[in-house]
């Protein structure tokens, strides 16, 4: 239940993340969530203080449903500012690659954490975690980024993105 906890707010929360992009703009939800994301996981570093098995189910179990729902907006959001970057005959293999460092995280994230676990404890794979988050947020919110991202969406030849799409406020 711990382990499929995320997906239950993907669900959820998947559907309104047009009108939140369209709302508050892809590059800013991005940011906000992968904060939140920051601080959940820097949370999980204290699940070895409950001792009592119920309130450490209960505790972890709501942080895996936080973390799921930042994660599903983190990949909207991403999803959103990427494809308006990429021109609209190459959209599929800028998806492609997009999948492809994804599975390369989801396959290098446990050997990492293990080896972060096995160096520092508990708590050093989510503070490493939260670490990449922050650090993410700065790349994000430093001016050169954004001028870089603005640019490479103005200049993108295609003229429907799924960001735009995104945008679209009632269908």
């Amino acid at each position: 239940l711990i382990i499929a906890a995320p997906m239950a707010p993907a669900i959820v929360l998947v559907p309104f993340a047009p009108a939140l992009l369209a709302e508050w703009g892809a590059r800013t939800t991005l940011i906000g969530c992968l904060l939140g994301q920051a601080v959940v996981l820097l949370l999980f570093t204290s699940l070895p203080s409950f001792s009592a098995p119920s309130i450490f189910f209960t505790y972890a179990f709501v942080l895996r449903l936080a973390l799921g729902s930042f994660n599903a907006l983190i990949d909207v959001a991403a999803g959103a500012l990427i494809l308006r970057a990429a021109p609209l005959d190459s959209v599929s293999t800028v998806i492609s690659m997009l999948e492809s460092v994804r599975a390369v995280g989801t396959l290098a994230s446990p050997p990492i954490g293990g080896w972060l676990y096995v160096i520092g404890g508990f708590s050093v794979p989510f503070m490493f975690g939260g670490a990449l988050c922050t650090l993410a947020c700065l790349l994000l919110l430093h001016p050169r980024a954004r001028e870089t991202i603005d640019s490479q969406c103005e200049s993108s030849s295609s003229s429907t993105s799924v960001a735009q799409l995104l945008k679209i406020g009632r269908v």
